[in-house]
């Protein structure tokens, strides 16, 4: 043996130590293995998104992953070694009391060896953030050792969780307090039409025991008034089916008997836990509701009635007005014309002066109603701004020149003339202006001042002032002056005179036109009227002259050879009208006294030209007018409503019946002189 051992010594030792090479390799490769082991795990636990810290018994803290000091805010040096009962900690409950460190979950397992699940815990970092975190802790056991030796500890950030579901539970309350507020329902119904889910208050509005015996579907239809349970049944079906908002509102009776107003709404939701679709809805009592529709419709009623009243009542009284009115005028434009005296001549101007103000202030009642009862139309058409300012001084001059009042006008020579709009309005609101002004001022002067913006699209915004320096208007009293009927000191109609109409006229009309009109005024010191409009810029200047040209020819060569009936049953309009024409120098004129003679006359005699007045005994102007065109078809013949209702809706019935032109009483010579320079407008087909 020995003898083998020194023989072999050199190979043996070689042997032994090739062997313990081959040892110490593999404990090399064993150690390495173990470090790339212990790498991936550090990676694993570094890539956790969950807090991971290894404690000891005593709780200190020996390993740790980077969520760990990332989620509690603190570096590795002040977290390595850092037990849990650390007073550093600053740890608190959900409720916001204190959290011990002997509580902590990793305490409570490191002393009794149970694994702490889901431990709610309030984190105030070293930062000053507050945060959320759930903990859970595993023990480990060396051996048989009755106590762990090491407790592991992950923990998550729940702060967005918490806050989330904070908003929500607000959400909720906000919700529910809002539905409880508002008498809202909220119910839920399966694809098949059966009730998933009603809440309390749907319970509360349809007055059921939520234990009773019927279902909320079967008590639902049940109490649905027979005459709405059809229709609203067909059309809960219909949504569901479909897909489509479910909306309605119907009745349904109560246990005493009474009758309540349900609103109705469902939409179609899909429950994506269970891949299914339901109808998500609310209902709400909307009684009360209907209830003050019910009375609103009813007074709207009531007013639209008393407004038609009103309406008939002033159509009346203008027509009862004007038929006298233009008897006056007619006979007062024949007498001018006739030898008087100078006495008389003055007496007949004063009858004339007062009936122009009784036509003015009718004018002014019927413009008031139409504004009122929205039957006023606003014209659009090309006129000349500085034409038509120039045209209402002109008219005015005389008044101011009495008073020795000098009228100037200013106008921006940069500023377009022409521009589209209704003229006649314009002027209508200017006049009442301007007459206020000379009214009101005793001394100094009156200014009108135009000037504008051109704005985009071809529009400008002009600015139209009169500036007087009469007696001016107390702000206490300014606010009166756009109320109808008011003067704004009742001396003031005592003294001036005046319906108090003008200025709310005036102002409604600038509305009406997308203007305003707005004042500045001093006691003692003056007024400032300023009227506000955007008007489209024209460019059809050179037609509307060229139009007036032609107008002005035709009453040049007006052809009195045409043969004229007056169709009028109140004999001194005939004797006006007929006296009128025939200072005109028309001599083929006859009078009859209602429509049917009319046809009849027609029946003997042709005609180029009928005056017809629209209210008359036997058969009226309009059915005459029908009649006449029915029967002479093909044959021109001119046909003029001669009438004293001056409402659109009278001109309108007028043109519907067949006629050409529409002539308001009181009317003067100018005005016949218009229509008969006209062509004949219509052929009778």
């Amino acid at each position: 043996m020995f003898q083998f051992i020194a023989e072999h010594f050199i190979s043996l030792i070689v042997g032994f130590a090739s062997l313990l090479l081959i040892c110490l390799q593999a404990w090399q490769w064993h150690l390495r293995a173990l470090s790339r082991q212990k790498l991936d795990y550090e990676k694993i636990l570094n890539n956790m998104l969950e807090g991971f810290v290894l404690q000891t018994a005593d709780g200190r803290i020996i390993e740790f992953n980077s969520a760990a000091h990332r989620i509690l805010g603190l570096t590795e040096d002040e977290l390595l070694g850092r037990t849990s009962i650390d007073p550093r900690w600053q740890t608190y409950r959900e409720d916001g009391s204190p959290f011990p460190g002997t509580e902590h979950p990793s305490m409570v397992t490191l002393a009794s060896g149970k694994i702490m699940q889901n431990v709610i815990m309030g984190v105030h970092c070293a930062k000053g953030e507050n945060r959320w975190i759930s903990i859970n802790t595993v023990p480990l056991f060396n051996g048989d050792e009755a106590n762990p030796s090491h407790v592991v500890c992950t923990f998550k950030d729940i702060t967005e969780g918490r806050m989330l579901a904070e908003d929500i539970r607000l959400a909720k309350q906000r919700l529910e307090l809002a539905v409880k507020a508002g008498g809202i329902g909220i119910y839920e119904l399966d694809k098949d039409g059966s009730v998933a889910f009603w809440d309390p208050q749907m319970y509360e509005i349809y007055a059921m025991n939520p234990h009773g015996g019927s279902t909320p579907l079967e008590h639902w239809r049940k109490v649905i008034h027979p005459e709405d349970k059809r229709r609203t049944v067909k059309l809960l079906i219909g949504s569901i089916r479909t897909g489509q908002e479910f909306h309605t509102t119907f009745r349904i009776v109560m246990p005493r008997g009474e009758i309540k107003y349900i609103r109705a709404m469902g939409v179609e939701v899909e429950d994506k836990i269970h891949n299914s679709k339901k109808m998500l809805g609310v209902n709400w009592d909307v009684t009360e509701q209907v209830e003050k529709e019910v009375l609103l419709q009813h007074a709207k009623d009531r007013a639209e009635e008393a407004s038609r009243a009103k309406s008939e009542f002033l159509a009346n009284m203008s027509h009862e007005i004007r038929t006298p009115l233009n008897g006056i005028f007619g006979m007062v434009a024949l007498l001018k014309d006739s030898p008087l005296s100078k006495v008389q001549l003055e007496m007949l101007q004063t009858v004339e002066s007062c009936s122009e103000g009784l036509l003015n202030i009718l004018n002014d009642v019927l413009d008031l109603s139409r504004i009122d009862s929205r039957r006023l139309q606003i014209e659009v058409a090309s006129f000349d701004v500085v034409q038509s300012i120039e045209q209402v001084i002109k008219l005015l001059q005389p008044l101011a020149q009495q008073k020795n009042l000098p009228i100037h006008l200013n106008f921006d020579p940069a500023l377009p003339r022409e521009v589209l709009g209704d003229s006649a309005r314009v002027k209508q609101i200017l006049l009442n202006l301007l007459s206020n002004a000379i009214k009101f001022t005793n001394t100094g002067e009156i200014r009108i001042e135009a000037v504008g913006e051109l704005l985009e699209s071809q529009k400008i915004h002009y600015r139209i002032k009169v500036i007087d320096t009469g007696i001016g208007i107390s702000r206490e009293n300014q606010g009166k002056l756009f109320q109808a009927f008011t003067q704004a000191d009742s001396s003031i109609s005592r003294r001036f005179g005046g319906t108090g109409l003008g200025l709310v006229i005036s102002s409604r009309l600038a509305e009406l036109m997308g203007g305003t009109l707005i004042m500045v005024s001093e006691l003692g010191e003056g007024s400032e009227f300023c009227l506000d409009l955007t008007l489209a810029v024209s460019s059809d200047a050179e037609d509307r002259a060229s139009i007036q040209g032609m107008s002005s020819a035709l009453a040049v060569g007006m052809d009195r050879s045409k043969r004229i009936l007056i169709v009028e049953d109140n004999k001194i309009n005939q004797i006006v009208i007929t006296s009128l024409l025939d200072k005109m120098g028309f001599k083929w004129v006859d009078v009859v006294e209602d429509g049917l003679m009319a046809l009849q006359q027609l029946e003997l005699k042709s005609y180029d030209v009928i005056f017809m007045d629209m209210q008359m005994p036997g058969m009226d102007g309009l059915t005459a007018t029908r009649r006449i065109r029915e029967r002479l078809r093909n044959r021109p013949l001119l046909i003029v409503a001669m009438t004293a209702n001056a409402f659109d809706s009278d001109r309108e019935k007028c043109l519907e019946a067949g006629m050409d032109e529409f002539l308001v009483k009181p009317f003067k010579q100018k005005e016949l002189e218009r229509i008969l320079c006209y062509p004949v407008l219509r052929k009778t087909s």
